[in-house]
């Protein structure tokens, strides 16, 4: 067991050893728990969320919308990749 004390703003230092095995490195995020009167410090995964406008969103909706012509070919290409699976090999 290793022992680390606690500074003034409440700081402390994770031993050089700990941080190595567990890969850990300055910036990295680690979730703290309370669970029956102990500490778990836990490394996470910090993922960047955007939220996309109503108007975004219709954007791609109309420019992934098939011409006419666009439509029938894709279908008829479908058609066929349908028909070649179906065939036993």
């Amino acid at each position: 067991m290793t022992v680390v004390s606690l500074s003034s703003k409440g700081q402390l230092t994770l031993p050089e050893a700990v941080r190595k095995r567990l890969g850990l490195a300055k910036g990295d995020m680690l979730a703290i728990e309370e669970k029956d009167g102990r500490i778990i410090l836990s490394p996470v995964s910090v993922v960047p969320v955007r939220m996309y406008t109503d108007a975004e969103i219709a954007l791609w909706d109309e420019a992934n919308t098939l011409s006419g012509d666009e439509a029938v070919t894709f279908d008829a290409d479908v058609d066929r990749l349908k028909a070649k699976l179906a065939k036993p090999s």
